[in-house]
């Protein structure tokens, strides 16, 4: 308890200091190229049961450089905190000071070919449509490697929009190579400045992954069902089963006494798996941080995913300690100290095991605070 007073004290001198930054009202532009920049200061409370509870300093640093070659032909590059990490930029403060990690976690070209389709190639924000940020399928700090074709069209009150692309995941030498082939189909109605509404249908098909290696860390199951091929050496776990995720999804917002009212419906299903295929998610967030009276914005998820419903290593980091097989409750709020500086504070509480019925209780709390440039 003493670190979290200590941690909120440090955090709210900084914030007194930081936050009128309304001078910095341009974006930063040098010989065409736009700079985005972020800063995020967290603690973080773990409490797990059957261990001590932990507490630890993290931050998340990160700066991108996007322009355009031609003026259909951009690109864009970022650095990021975390080092070599999946679903993660955090970097925890420890280690006697050490120098911290940089890496790229995004390297991508576009192509506008015509004013409703845009081509990408390298390694890019992540093109799917998620409802409210849905976590389900994908952690939010994902970002596949390979092409992506988006297609938008809107008429009036109605928008159709399609996602498709292909991703390595993994690269073998003495293998098959696992690889997505994904596709997203949504409609948009009553697009209008009040309220709107999304529908759609998802598809994300992995190869070759039944019989491999865990992808990123072998020792590890990220709540996947995966065999442990040689107890005798280094843990192997090999994945049971392949992924063929089916997504539906929908998405309302409409406005309440003038207050933002966001809705999501969040349903997944592993054609793959004959037992614990499927997962739901569903959540409400209310008010928004640009709001002139009030800037302030609150919410609640519940989400329930079983273990092999979609492939845990990409799946959010934080709710379950990462990965599936797990269910429970979030809820976040976020102030906008200014339109640069923000609050936020996100409590996870949570079970993990509910495949195998051995429940295990997680809690996770975190409090931030996020500078933008």
């Amino acid at each position: 308890m003493k670190n979290l007073l200590l941690t909120l004290l440090v955090i709210a001198s900084s914030t007194y200091a930081l936050a009128d930054d309304s001078s910095k009202g341009k974006k930063v532009t040098i010989d065409g190229l736009k700079v985005k920049a972020d800063l995020r200061l967290r603690h973080e409370v773990l409490d797990q049961q059957n261990q001590d509870i932990r507490n630890r300093q993290r931050i998340r640093a990160r700066v991108g450089l996007y322009g355009d070659i031609t003026e259909e032909v951009g690109f864009g590059f970022r650095m990021v905190s975390g080092g070599q990490g999946i679903t993660s930029t955090n970097q925890t403060l420890d280690d006697g000071f050490a120098f911290k990690d940089l890496s790229f976690d995004q390297a991508f070209v576009t192509w506008q070919a015509t004013e409703s389709i845009l081509l990408t190639g390298g390694k890019m924000s992540n093109p799917f449509f998620r409802p409210m940020k849905s976590q389900l399928v994908w952690d939010s700090d994902v970002t596949p490697e390979g092409a992506a074709l988006k297609w938008n069209n809107t008429s009036g009150n109605l928008g159709l929009f399609f996602t498709t692309g292909a991703f390595v995941v993994e690269e073998r030498s003495s293998d098959d190579n696992s690889t997505l082939y994904a596709a997203q189909l949504g409609v948009q109605l009553l697009n209008d400045k009040k309220s709107y509404a999304v529908f759609g249908l998802s598809a994300y098909l992995f190869t070759e992954l039944k019989g491999q290696n865990v992808i990123s860390d072998a020792t590890k199951s990220f709540g996947n069902t995966v065999v442990d091929v040689d107890a005798t050496a280094a843990t192997q776990n090999q994945y049971v089963f392949q992924y063929r995720v089916y997504e539906l999804f929908a998405e309302y917002k409409l406005k309440v006494a003038d207050i933002p009212v966001l809705l999501a419906f969040d349903y997944i299903i592993n054609g793959a798996s004959n037992t614990e295929d499927n997962g739901y998610l569903i959540g409400f967030a209310v008010g928004s941080t640009k709001g002139k009276e009030l800037p302030l914005q609150a919410g609640y998820i519940f989400r329930e995913v079983e273990a092999d419903s979609t492939l845990g290593v990409f799946t959010d980091s934080d709710a379950f300690n990462g990965g599936t097989d797990g269910r429970g409750h979030t809820f976040f709020a976020k102030y906008g100290l200014s339109k640069k500086t923000s609050l936020g504070t996100t409590i996870f509480l949570t079970e993990t095991g509910i495949s195998n019925n051995t429940n295990q209780k997680f809690y996770r709390a975190q409090f931030d605070i996020q500078f933008k440039y």
